[in-house]
């Protein structure tokens, strides 16, 4: 019977250490578990930073591709309109937009859309 008892007390021992062993490492991974959530709240966090960052700037990008709205729809203002005296021919409106026209010197460019320019004979 004193081999037996001698046997269990042996036992609860060994016990005790594993538990022991098993709290101590327990402890450790609580703490590094609430360490972790710590990390992804902060990398969280850090993720909404950079995507309204990211926001912001393809919003500064948007505005700078697409003129305001209210400048493409408006007329210039620098230039006045005057209305033509009745009884008076009214010119075409020059646009900024097509080319200057030729002087009445000039030959028009051929159907290429180059100038031809003949070879001279060699020699």
């Amino acid at each position: 019977m004193n081999e037996a008892v001698a046997a269990l007390r042996q036992e609860v021992a060994r016990s005790y250490e594993r538990s022991e062993t098993l709290s101590k490492e327990n402890d450790r991974l609580r703490a590094l578990v609430v360490s972790l959530q710590r990390d992804l709240g902060k990398n969280r966090a850090e993720n909404k930073t950079l995507r309204n960052q990211i926001r912001a700037l393809e919003r500064r990008l948007h505005e700078i591709r697409t003129p305001p709205p209210d400048t493409a729809e408006q007329p210039e203002a620098a230039e006045p309109r005057v209305l033509p005296q009745p009884g008076t021919r009214r010119a075409a409106p020059s646009s900024p937009a097509s080319p200057p026209a030729p002087p009445a010197d000039e030959e028009p460019a051929d159907s290429t859309g180059g100038d031809f320019v003949e070879p001279t004979p060699a020699g």
